[in-house]
């Protein structure tokens, strides 16, 4: 106790305190009043020692665990993301093994289309071959017997020329000299007795005999080669280069156009406003109208100053494509949720709706005569709707991807379709064949349009190019660069208009000669892509369905842009009335249909 009060005394500075303590500290003891019963002070300074080098080994133990934990939560942090690595690794790799698969299953199942095609194609071959052969065979020897026949006839010539300058020396009541080229082989008829040498030893009959069983012989075996020809490939006649104008009324009858409905089932649903005896209340008068309508469309206000007239939700999902009727007041509509629909402008009724594909609509245009719908889908299908039976009449399958576009030429024979397989398609729609594939795009094809009254179709491509094919003859006739990005869009221009336009993913605008094969406009309605595009009937105005919700309307004669501000998403379609030009129809993300004049 004394020594603690002595510490802290002297560490203070308290001296004579001190002093004062250790003299009374002293005296009680000596008198030994003190008691040792009482408490003792704890000696604090050697505890709180003994505290403070147990709170440092505690911190250096502290410290070492708090750096194990680091390294040990570095390795575990190190290790999670290898797995992950690894895991997405080796979820590509199973993505990439199922897709070989699938691949190597197309394949498959394609050869196995293709084997039976190629062994009859290469026994019709041989047929033809071994035709060809009887034929070389036959030709030499009508040859060689032509040649044996002509020198017998000169023989006979010169003979009957030395027997006629005998007679006329010696008397003048002989006979005349026959024509020259007359075959004197034959037997006279006044006596019986051959005029000439008899024929050849072997030889049976005049050599006209032997000339006619040989051109008999030649003749079957042209009808063999030919009918085996015919037998190689069915015949399809390509229209003709130069056909008439589509605004002619010749080749469109009345009664070829039927109504918009139909019967119900099969999977087309009618509204009850819609007709329900599936045929039109038109007359040839009509379609006379319409076609001098396209011919020579009204003039009214210039697309420039048109704004909204009305609008309408026609799907539950997003508007995906638009096409106009080229008789009635009606747009059809394909839709993200795989279902297409008829409606009636401006009203936005529904006249009739249909579905039967497994994933999304790409595309939809309406057959020229107004008499069928074609439909291109992610499912890899082209179908076709027909009204008048209202069903699916045929679903046209050869792309190995999906289908983004699909168009009908203007004599409703012939079908084109683009496709993500990079190729594009043309059908036979009556046989509901595939009669050519055109391949050359690098990348997916995202369009494809027909020039007016031709066989050349256009295709537009992810690879940035236009592209011009001959589809007789499977050749790719003009490639068209100088976009920045992929092409999502063609249109082809009116008849003798000669031009055409296509718009890509930064907005570009490009109008091109396809006579001269060259650019003549270019205009930036970018940055947001530029999803569709349409001309209309007097090559004047270019409508352009932006990714921003406008509508861009160019002039192409003055080369200016007005929007049209309407959508309350993205623009995905557009089109011109293709009577009179004197509307458009968009169509949206926003599910809306719109109606522009």
């Amino acid at each position: 106790m004394d020594d603690f009060v002595r510490n802290f005394l002297q560490r203070n500075g308290m001296r004579a305190t001190l002093q004062t303590f250790e003299g009374e500290w002293y005296r009680h003891t000596a008198a030994r009043t003190v008691s040792p019963a009482n408490p003792m002070v704890p000696d604090n300074y050697r505890e709180t020692m003994a505290l403070l080098n147990r709170i440092e080994t505690l911190e250096r133990d502290l410290r070492q665990h708090a750096e194990l934990t680091t390294r040990v939560t570095e390795q575990w942090t190190q290790a999670k993301k290898d797995r992950e690595y690894h895991r997405v690794n080796h979820q590509r790799v199973v993505q990439e093994n199922a897709r070989l698969s699938r691949l190597l299953k197309q394949a498959g199942q394609h050869a196995e289309q293709v084997n039976p095609t190629l062994t009859e194609s290469r026994v019709r071959c041989e047929q033809l071959l071994k035709a060809k052969s009887l034929l070389i065979i036959e030709r030499d020897k009508l040859k060689r017997d032509n040649e044996v026949l002509e020198a017998r006839v000169a023989e006979l010539e010169g003979q009957q020329a030395s027997n006629a300058n005998t007679m006329t020396t010696t008397t003048s009541t002989t006979k005349p000299k026959p024509p020259a080229g007359q075959r004197t082989g034959k037997a006279s008829p006044g006596n019986g007795k051959a005029k000439g040498p008899s024929p050849p030893p072997g030889r049976r009959g005049p050599a006209s005999s032997t000339a006619q069983a040989k051109g008999t012989a030649v003749d079957g075996a042209v009808d063999a080669a030919a009918a085996a020809a015919d037998a190689m490939a069915e015949v399809f006649v390509w229209p003709a280069d130069e056909r008439p104008h589509r605004g002619g009324t010749g080749a469109w009858s009345a009664s070829s156009v039927v109504a918009v409905g139909g019967d119900g089932g099969g999977g087309a649903h009618h509204n009850a406003g819609g007709s329900s005896s599936g045929r039109p209340g038109s007359s040839s008068a009509a379609v006379a109208a319409a076609a001098a309508a396209r011919l020579n469309p009204p003039v009214g206000s210039p697309a420039t100053e048109w704004a909204e007239q009305a609008n309408f939700q026609a799907h539950t999902l997003p508007v995906s494509s638009v096409a106009l009727h080229p008789f009635k007041p009606v747009v059809a509509s394909g839709c993200d949720d795989g279902t297409w629909r008829l409606s009636a402008l401006p009203s936005g009724d529904a006249v009739v709706s249909g579905q039967g594909h497994a994933n999304w609509i790409s595309s939809v245009c309406l057959h020229p005569r107004g008499t069928m719908l074609a439909t291109g889908s992610g499912d890899k299908t082209v179908k076709l709707w027909d009204f008048a039976s209202s069903r699916c009449s045929v679903t046209l399958v050869g792309h190995t991807e999906g289908v983004w576009d699909v168009d009908f030429q203007d004599t409703g024979a012939l079908l084109a379709s683009a496709g993500l397989d990079k190729t594009a398609r043309v059908w036979d729609v009556e046989k509901g064949v595939c009669r050519q594939a055109l391949r050359g795009h690098l990348e997916a094809v995202n369009a494809a349009r027909w020039l007016p009254c031709t066989n050349l179709l256009l295709t537009g491509s992810a690879d940035k190019s236009v592209a011009v094919w001959d589809a007789r003859q499977n050749t790719r006739v003009q490639s068209f660069t100088g976009h920045r990005g992929a092409v999502l869009s063609v249109a082809a221009g009116p008849v003798d208009s000669n031009v055409f336009v296509s718009c890509d993913t930064q907005g570009a605008v490009m109008l091109w000669d396809a006579r001269r094969m060259a650019q003549l406009l270019r205009v930036e309605c970018g940055p947001q892509p530029a999803n569709c595009t349409a001309i209309d009937g007097s090559a004047h105005f270019v409508a352009v369905a932006s990714d921003d919700g406008t509508i861009k309307v160019i002039d192409v004669e003055e080369t200016v842009v007005t929007e049209l501000v309407g959508h309350e998403g993205p623009v995905q379609s557009v089109a011109f009335d293709v009577a009179s030009s004197r509307f458009l129809v968009s169509g949206g993300s926003d599910r809306t249909i719109r109606y522009w004049s």
